[in-house]
């Protein structure tokens, strides 16, 4: 069975999911496919041409902050949660992320200030965010913001999986300046990021990875500090 296929399967099951106890408008929901981003199907495979190599990646938010009314839908054109998924997908695929496997820890559309219920997330991680790590076996996971990376760190110290793990702002960041960095930040990962930890992880010394990529070796580290390798 491909990824693809196991990954509609947990999708319908994110769909029917009424393991927690909540109030009728708090409905599961994964990204969709849209503008030719696979979203919650994507098999998190990216293509580096300059290295002849592919990395699996995958993104992961806090929960959905979105306000869809129905399942698989993007929010009301129009709105803020419209544009802020939209241009989240756009940017993506600007950088050849498309093909990324896209996902929230928690799968209910809640407020963005709404706190972690230890049922949820349990329910969430053990049903859902470990088999999707299973599936997709992502060679990098990039978290959405510090809520996101600090509550994953803890979940892969659980899981007992070791996968490299950096932050970037969250895509719904509404300053301009924050939006400018998210964007400057997807630019760095993907024409410096990840050709470092493709490069490290085939075993290249730091001075080597420098050297083949024509940067110093403190800039290297950095990134590679960036990881938390």
């Amino acid at each position: 069975m491909s990824s693809e296929s196991e990954l509609l399967r947990l999708w319908n099951k994110i769909k029917g999911c009424n393991a927690c106890p909540r109030e009728r408008r708090y409905i599961p929901w994964a990204f969709p496919e849209r503008w030719s981003d696979k979203g919650f199907l994507g098999d998190c495979t990216v293509t580096i041409p300059e290295l002849g190599r592919t990395i699996k990646i995958m993104f992961v938010s806090f929960r959905p902050s979105t306000v869809a009314r129905r399942w698989g839908e993007f929010p009301s054109p129009g709105s803020k949660s419209f544009e802020n998924v939209k241009n989240y997908y756009l940017c993506l695929k600007e950088y050849g992320f498309e093909n990324a496997h896209l996902t929230d820890i928690l799968k209910c559309q809640k407020p963005v200030k709404a706190g972690v219920i230890p049922l949820e997330l349990r329910n969430c991680v053990t049903r859902f965010l470990s088999k999707e790590i299973e599936m997709v076996r992502p060679n990098l996971i990039v978290t959405l913001g510090r809520r996101a990376s600090d509550l994953m760190s803890c979940i892969q110290a659980w899981l007992k999986t070791d996968i490299p793990q950096v932050q970037l702002l969250h895509y719904a960041q509404r300053k301009r300046e924050n939006i400018r960095k998210f964007r400057k930040a997807l630019e760095e990962l993907r024409y410096l990021g990840l050709k470092i930890l493709v490069l490290h992880q085939e075993g290249v010394t730091i001075q080597g990875i420098a050297k083949e990529l024509d940067i110093s070796s403190s800039k290297v580290r950095k990134l590679l500090q960036k990881f938390q390798l």
